[in-house]
């Protein structure tokens, strides 16, 4: 792995913190996951031909993709933003941008506490949810480039939200050592993902957990 300057981290050290990674995505997701691996909202509308405007804007119910020869894919909602305190924590950007900014990666949680936050989490709890954890020194070997760190959850909006902007997540080079890591983001796609995928398993209301497997 290669190394950074002193202001930022280097690969061998988020490795060190954070040997793992955590997506969580719809359950049915796998099937597509392990043949075209883990793909931004942006990257699901080119694929599908679908609206540009999906990856502009709030989606407050999840969007199911069509497409002649291809399995359908849901899009997630990003209905924990809100328009309005979105607009006031923005620095450097207007809403469409961010919006466009936001759906152009995939995003990876740092910590199996986070992911399973989100799990019991209200918007979250009474549904299945297909969680992958994922081998961060492959990933970083496969796509360090791609990949950018952010100390704050960027796709939710809550009371006195915290700024965000084109530069909050952060390449490891600039990650500022000690910070708080709240979410690693990889721009556009994994296409491999499922080659670094270490377990996968369905988590459903009530708190059953159902393996899956590879």
């Amino acid at each position: 792995m290669s190394t950074t300057g002193p202001t930022g981290i280097t690969p061998a050290e988020l490795v060190s913190r954070h040997p793992r990674l955590f997506h969580m995505t719809e359950p049915g997701a796998w099937p597509s996951i392990r043949a075209e691996g883990l793909a931004s909202a942006a990257a699901l509308v080119e694929r599908f031909g679908a609206a540009p405007a999906l990856v502009a804007g709030r989606r407050p119910a999840a969007v199911t993709l069509h497409a002649p020869g291809r399995d359908p894919v849901v899009l997630r909602d990003n209905g924990v933003l809100h328009d309005g305190q979105l607009a006031r924590c923005l620095e450097g950007m207007g809403v469409a941008d961010f919006y466009r900014m936001l759906n152009a990666r995939v995003y990876l949680w740092p910590t199996r506490r986070r992911v399973e936050g989100l799990l019991a989490a209200r918007a979250y709890r009474h549904r299945a949810h297909l969680v992958l954890e994922l081998d961060t020194a492959a990933l970083l070997d496969r796509h360090a480039a791609a990949v950018r760190l952010s100390p704050i959850n960027m796709g939710a909006t809550l009371i006195n939200p915290p700024r965000r902007g084109p530069d909050t997540a952060r390449p490891l080079a600039t990650w500022p050592r000690g910070r708080t890591l709240a979410e690693v983001t990889v721009e556009h796609a994994v296409p491999d993902a499922a080659e670094l995928v270490l377990g996968a398993a369905v988590h459903h209301p009530g708190g059953h957990v159902e393996p899956l497997d590879l």
